[in-house]
């Protein structure tokens, strides 16, 4: 750390720690206004103001600001400093000088990296590994889910995956927790805040956010591709629909049979419980249901009677 001595504005000492961090020598700098040590006027200016100030209110001050190396390098610095005698300044100020760049690098990359993650459009969720609070949620997920961020802050991923129990979100999550596996990936449906639901691909893993353990989750909406998956199924149901009628036709089978063949895929295909085919009399007064597909809780309507009048 670096450490010296100033009197009004004017540094009186400075130590080998400090000399190396910005590159001057002591008989540099001894002498020399503190403008020495910044890269402009007005951040030199800045600082005394403000750091001052401090020094009159408390007997101490502490600001983060940048200073100019002798080979024209920017570094940046945590500057604390403490009168010898909070009633006369004159005596001197001793300050410390912590190089905080590579803090202040990682700071603003994380902030970066924080900005990438809450404008993606999968929806991101990081949680504490050992409550399940959850700490940060970014703005695709809280857009889809309809909470807050300070409303998510109070909840855990279980109050939002309606099928699970804490035991088996427990279980799910343990060889994270022990080791054993790198990720998990789930699916399982989501409860907006204003109750409805919506299905969704989860990718999760186990990690840390600065030294707390966290799970960090990229979720994706699978609403459409489940409703395309959706429509593929009965579409080919529908096919297999056709296809079967057009086998019973060609092997000359009775239209009870073929209709038979037809009420089981129609009801497949829309996915009902019931699927019927009646076909009515000469005079047209009266159906006969002579075909039906049930599911195994509803009772066949076979030879059914139905009056076609209205």
């Amino acid at each position: 750390m670096g450490i010296g001595l100033v009197s009004n504005r004017v540094l009186q000492w400075t130590n080998d720690t400090l000399n190396q961090m910005i590159g001057y020598s002591a008989d540099e700098l001894v002498g020399q206004s503190a403008r020495i040590l910044y890269e402009s006027d007005e951040e030199f200016e800045r600082v005394g103001r403000e750091k001052y100030a401090e020094i009159a209110r408390w007997g101490t001050g502490s600001i983060e600001t940048r200073f100019k190396r002798k080979d024209g390098g920017i570094i940046e610095i945590l500057l604390s400093s403490t009168p010898l005698d909070p009633d006369d300044l004159s005596i001197g100020v001793t300050f410390t000088a912590l190089d905080i760049t590579e803090r202040k690098r990682t700071e603003e990359s994380n902030t970066r990296l924080g900005r990438i993650l809450d404008d993606s459009f999968n929806e991101i969720y990081i949680f504490d590994a050992e409550t399940l609070r959850l700490i940060q949620v970014n703005r695709s997920a809280r857009r889809n889910l309809g909470y807050s961020e300070t409303e998510l802050q109070e909840l855990t991923p279980l109050d939002l995956k309606s099928e699970f129990t804490s035991e088996m979100f427990t279980n799910l999550i343990q060889p994270l927790r022990d080791g054993h596996k790198d990720t998990i990936h789930f699916d399982t449906v989501h409860r907006r805040k204003d109750g409805t639901l919506y299905p969704v691909e989860v990718h999760l893993q186990l990690s840390y956010f600065e030294t707390l353990p966290v799970f960090v989750a990229i979720i994706l909406d699978v609403t459409e591709r489940k409703q395309a998956e959706h429509e593929i199924r009965r579409r080919n149901r529908e096919l297999t629909l056709l296809n079967r009628v057009i086998e019973a036709s060609a092997v000359d089978q009775g239209p009870e049979k073929v209709l038979s063949i037809a009420c089981r895929e129609l009801a497949l295909a829309f996915d009902v419980p019931q699927a019927v085919a009646a076909l009515l009399n000469e005079d047209r007064t009266e159906a006969v249901v002579v075909a039906d597909y049930a599911a195994q809780d509803h009772p066949s309507v076979l030879n059914l009677k139905i009056s076609a009048h209205v």
